[in-house]
């Protein structure tokens, strides 16, 4: 399951209904005290309720407002194909009517905060065919159901089974669907609920405020993920060891009542065995030592922080080899916390390959620009406060983004102009990004007039694919300061006549604008074969009117080398992986030799003298 949606309703500083739409990487930014982290213990209360607990005063009392329910909502997709409720009958959520209007899983908790230890409330919003008395077929168990067909005189092929029973009995309902906010607390729909919880994804939020204690956060909230997801996947073997052990547990009090029955057989009768069944997930106890004798708990929160991001990295290394791994969201607030700026950068890397995984979602509240601004625009969330105070979440789009709201969003960050930047270098993605500035560096190495762009405050790099607040902000501020473009595209665009119009419309202005197309298919077609072989451990010939990542995935699976993401559905994302690596590592590899080798026709060089000489214009 995906959330899609969050709702927060009375809540802190929410005093009105708000919803929040989810993307797999979602950014939340704003100022303090904005509520920004609000929304992240919002989902812990619903999921967990163990690292932030629900209590009284957390109900809104902010500008004249009391109230005295608290309600958090959360709306989900991708919904398991079928799945087992309230008997042994496999059946979808669709078919029991427990979907909302929009064909979504929606569950709302609402707690009673005028009790010192506010309850929740368990609700879906579903679309359903109510009985003439107003009630659901959902809240009725196997016996009443049973009843209730036998006096409609049905026929059901297996009345053990509940969902063939309310298929049965729908059909002969005579009011249409409606909205419901069904109660799931009561008679069966407890039962129902209870296992829809089991399919939901696991909820982990790290707090950038922490206690430093024994058993400290940062290294224990990680761990007791890895325990409950390792649960998870073992359950049904779990299931079975906790039978059998049940069973040898009951067969021996049985055997000590009736020997009881001898000595006081009324005191015997009194005694009814109760198993529960055990907490696996606190079965577990895992701790960290220090070599060195100091406690990791009195380790700076910087060191600790350390084992957060390396779990993070490890985690999007696993997902991309298990296919069948649980659904996981990941809520961290303020990853920046005590971390150097290049740690932040393997942290948003760590974040993009989780959810590439397919089976990851990752939210997080920053105030870094430089976190920020490499999440899509389409995923930026920007809390700020209406004028009577209460929160307000506004939301990007991709496709048309608001011009007005994203230069609030800079400006909230602290983004402004770099007055350094000379010339704006337009390229098709973040991977090209990555080759340029890994090309430039190793040519430059040998050759002191070309560029190095990893160096060069004078060029601005502008992806024009999949858009990101960084991108958009250069872009803008750029128009602004009025600097030439350089624009450099892969080679199989040759052939489109929208591109060749937009390139002879750059190079025909007055500007020092310049516009082209490579002479080989990709940036890829530039890398060194010897290159490849080093990082990939394939050989493969590098043509340049091929693919060398598509061709390297191909051999790295034919040479049984594990390939993130694996094959099938996500053959896709795979290859633009390994297309990743090769932009980065593998172009980061080559010698200044490789390159002038592979750049025979000194094209990329070319490429480069221009960039400087605008550099330096």
């Amino acid at each position: 399951m995906k959330l899609r949606r969050i709702i927060i309703e009375g809540f802190r500083g929410y005093a009105d209904r708000v919803e929040i739409s989810v993307e797999d990487l979602t950014a939340i930014v704003g100022k303090n005290d904005a509520g920004k982290s609000t929304i992240l213990e919002a989902l812990e209360i619903f999921f967990n309720g163990s690292a932030v607990k629900i209590d009284s005063d957390d109900a809104c009392k902010a500008n004249g407002v009391d109230a005295k329910q608290v309600r958090i909502g959360c709306v989900f997709d991708e919904l398991p194909p079928t799945l087992v409720l309230d008997s042994s009958s496999e059946t979808t959520l669709a078919q029991e009517e427990l979907l909302n209007a929009n064909g979504e899983l929606e569950i709302h908790k609402v707690y009673n905060c005028s009790l010192k230890t506010p309850k929740a409330a368990l609700f879906a919003i579903v679309r359903q065919q109510l009985r003439d008395d107003g009630t659901s077929l959902l809240s009725l168990k196997n016996t009443p159901l049973k009843t209730l067909a036998k006096d409609l005189s049905l026929t059901v092929a297996d009345t053990k089974k509940n969902p063939l029973l309310r298929e049965a009995i729908r059909g002969t309902l005579t009011s249409g669907p409606t909205d419901v906010e069904l109660s799931m607390d009561d008679d069966n729909c407890a039962a129902i609920m209870k296992s829809i919880e089991s399919y939901l994804p696991i909820f982990a939020l790290f707090q950038s405020d922490r206690p430093s204690t024994d058993a400290d956060s940062e290294v224990q909230n990680p761990v007791k993920l890895a325990i409950e997801e390792a649960v998870k996947q073992a359950e049904v073997d779990l299931k079975k060891a906790e039978a059998q052990v049940t069973l040898q547990i009951r067969k021996v009090l049985d055997r000590t009542l009736e020997k009881l029955k001898d000595i006081d057989p009324d005191l015997a009768k009194e005694l009814q065995p109760r198993i529960d069944p055990p907490s696996w997930k606190n079965a577990f106890k895992v701790k960290l030592d220090s070599d060195n004798g100091v406690p990791l708990n009195k380790r700076g929160s910087g060191v600790r922080r350390l084992i957060l991001l390396s779990f993070f990295r490890a985690e999007a290394e696993r997902r991309r080899m298990e296919k069948d791994a649980p659904s996981v969201i990941y809520a961290i607030e303020e990853p920046e916390t005590s971390q150097h700026p290049n740690n932040q950068h393997m942290l948003m890397e760590a974040f993009r390959d989780l959810t590439e995984a397919g089976t990851v979602q990752v939210l997080f509240t920053t105030h870094v620009p430089g976190l920020a601004g490499t999440v899509p625009i389409g995923s930026i969330r920007f809390v700020t406060n209406s004028e009577v105070g209460r929160p307000v979440i506004r939301s990007t789009t991709e496709g048309d983004p608001d011009d007005n709201l994203l230069r609030a969003i800079a400006n909230s960050l602290g983004v402004i102009p770099d007055s350094r930047i000379k010339v704006l270098f337009f390229v098709e993605g973040p991977n090209d990004v990555d080759f340029f500035r890994n090309a430039s560096r190793g040519m430059a190495s040998g050759d002191a007039q070309i560029i190095d762009l990893i160096d060069c405050p004078k060029v601005a790099f502008v992806p024009v694919g999949g858009q990101t607040l960084e991108q958009w902000i250069g872009r803008q501020y750029l128009e602004e300061l009025n600097r030439p473009e350089f624009h450099v595209y892969d080679g199989d665009y040759a052939s489109s006549a929208s591109v060749q119009d937009a390139i002879r419309s750059v190079n025909e202005r007055n500007d020092s604008s310049t516009a082209k197309i490579l002479d080989r298919k990709s940036a890829e077609c530039y890398l060194h074969a010897d290159a490849i072989k080093r990082t990939c451990s394939v050989e493969i010939e590098v043509k340049p009117d091929c693919c060398p990542a598509k061709a390297t995935a191909k051999a790295m699976r034919a040479s049984g080398i594990k390939v993130p993401l694996g094959e099938g559905k996500h053959a896709k994302a795979h290859d633009n992986v390994v297309k990743r690596l090769l932009n980065s590592e593998v172009a980061a590899s080559m010698s200044y030799e490789e390159w002038t080798t592979s750049d025979s026709s000194n094209e990329l060089k070319s490429i480069f003298l221009e960039l400087q000489a605008l550099a330096d214009g």
